[in-house]
């Protein structure tokens, strides 16, 4: 019976591991902002940028307290994410820099935060936003 359970597991390990591999990379919270929809927002500035090989998408806001604790809950989720993190709290700003792995490539995202300010990046490769 015990030599049957381990057959049964290992069949199902075998059957489910292309569907794991096939699965698409689980979306950052920070992409969020740069879905269109805070485009024509008064005091919000959204830039994408596409050169050879590298994507680089910053988003800004000012006087907005609500919109800056918005982005901040979306970096802090990422942060969970991370493979490894840089942080610093210094005179009531906050900078956060963090790696990501996302299919299989490297992501910078960076967050600076002020009271009512926000600057958020997200950089990579191409490839790692596919």
């Amino acid at each position: 019976m015990k030599r049957f359970l381990q057959f049964l597991m290992l069949m199902l390990a075998i059957l489910l591991m292309p569907a794991t591999a096939m699965a698409k990379p689980p979306k950052l919270a920070s992409e969020e902002f740069f879905n269109g929809s805070y485009d024509n927002m008064r005091n919000v500035s959204v830039s994408i940028n596409r050169t050879r090989g590298s994507y680089v998408r910053c988003f800004s806001v000012t006087d907005n307290d609500q919109l800056v604790k918005k982005v901040t809950r979306a970096v802090l989720k990422d942060l969970q994410r991370a493979q490894d993190y840089s942080e610093l709290k210094e005179g009531g700003e906050r900078y956060i820099v963090m790696t990501i792995l996302c299919n299989g490539y490297p992501v910078q995202i960076g967050l600076q935060v002020s009271r009512d300010d926000a600057y958020l990046f997200i950089s990579g490769s191409s490839a790692s936003f596919k």
